[in-house]
């Protein structure tokens, strides 16, 4: 059996991680601060300076060096740190179409380690190990709120376009196996594996096969033959891949969490599926199977030019233009229309609202993309009766090429 990682606390890189140092009569305190990937380091125990106990991705010496002095009355002394702060510029989101691709950058170890002093005389605590995701929390959640479920996703209803997999993040150090389910019966489960690495604590299950999303892939796998285009678009739609209602997943401790699925039924437009990093750091998506316009807003400036030929008499050409336009930028953008969702699926989109990184997949490409949208308005089913919604994105680049 692998090891797995020894989690004293988690912190979100978005949102404060507060170390509070108190004592009747400490004057001050020192924090080191270790930040790195790959193989989690060590458990360092009281008494004992972690710097030079360098094991795992750890290294001898400590990134960060914190010292403050103590405020407070006489017998109630303390100070405090912040650390998610320090992790700027560590965490990096890289996404390709395939999640489990994209963690290798997505989630670091970040250890730290208090000395207490009264005058000049030290009391060194034991290294608290963290692991450091790229989410964030809420205000009524508290100082350092921790996520204790092993799914790294809000909503407990989840969706899925017809025909296509639904991939779901899961904390690799609390899950053992996730389950998939139809009309009652389980029809696949998977091992969730985990090591004692900063790459592997965020995994993403599917309930799909690799690299067989479309149906015309499918059948080549199982050994059919591809007749024509027109043949397969009969079937298309009538055989699912893995059809799923229900997600059960079972956590180290043997308790199991259930998920419903709701089936998003293909339709004439084009459906694009936009993948997005939610509260908890990790990778969601949601499809828009409604009415999606596109449009280009271009920034140029204007400036003319003499044609005359003056070793011609001064003639001049009608057929080349005077007034020229210089494009300094051309963006594209989009309207994206959800179609029909459930209620529970409402805090995802709240989700993709307030996320700092959004792709979609578009012309069989994954593009990085912001949303534009600027507020969001949640909708019942005893209000609205059926619920859909409506953003803008704008892609993350200039369509014309300055590379």
């Amino acid at each position: 059996m692998a090891t797995q990682a020894s989690i004293d606390k988690q912190i979100q890189a978005n949102s404060p991680f507060k170390v509070v140092v108190s004592d009747t009569t400490i004057t001050s305190a020192q924090v080191k601060v270790w930040i790195y990937t790959g193989a989690q380091g060590g458990a360092v125990v009281a008494g004992t300076d972690g710097e030079g106990a360098g094991s795992g991705g750890r290294l001898n010496t400590p990134d960060y060096v914190l010292q403050a002095s103590t405020v407070g009355s006489t017998g109630n002394k303390y100070t405090s740190f912040e650390l998610a702060s320090l992790l700027d510029g560590y965490i990096e989101e890289t996404y390709n179409g395939t999640p489990n691709e994209s963690t290798d950058t997505s989630v670091y170890f970040l250890d730290y380690q208090v000395t207490k002093y009264v005058g000049t005389n030290p009391s060194i605590q034991a290294m608290v190990r963290c692991a450091a995701y790229n989410g964030y929390t809420y205000f009524e959640e508290g100082l350092n709120a921790q996520h204790e479920s092993g799914l790294l996703f809000s909503a407990k209803t989840l969706t899925k376009l017809a025909d296509a997999p639904l991939e779901i993040g899961l904390d690799s150090n609390k899950c053992s196996s996730v389950s998939y389910a139809h009309n009652g019966n389980v029809i696949n489960t998977k091992t969730i594996s985990s090591n004692a690495n900063s790459e592997t604590l965020i995994t993403y299950s599917s309930n799909g096969y690799d690299d067989a999303d479309r149906f015309e892939e499918r059948v080549l796998k199982d050994g059919g033959i591809k007749v024509c285009d027109k043949a397969l678009g009969m079937f298309k739609g009538v055989y699912e891949i893995f059809e799923c209602d229900k997600i059960y997943v079972e956590s180290s401790d043997n308790s199991v969490e259930v998920i419903d699925v709701v089936t998003l039924e293909a339709c004439e437009n084009t459906p694009y599926r936009v993948t997005f990093l939610n509260k908890t750091g990790a990778l969601e998506s949601l499809w828009f199977v409604g009415n999606n316009t596109e449009s280009i807003r271009v920034k140029s400036k204007m400036y003319n030019v003499n044609t005359s030929n003056y070793l011609n008499e001064g003639i001049y050409s009608i057929h080349q233009a005077q007034a020229y336009k210089e494009i300094g930028e051309s963006k594209k953008s989009m309207t994206l229309n959800s179609g029909f969702y459930p209620e529970a699926s409402n805090v995802t989109f709240q989700e993709l609202i307030q996320s700092k990184n959004v792709w979609i997949e578009y012309n069989s490409q994954t593009l990085p993309v912001n949303v534009t949208s600027k507020g969001f308005t949640s909708k019942s089913h005893l209000r609205d009766n059926a619920i859909n919604y409506t953003i803008n994105i704008e892609f993350a680049f200039n369509r014309i090429n300055n590379v």
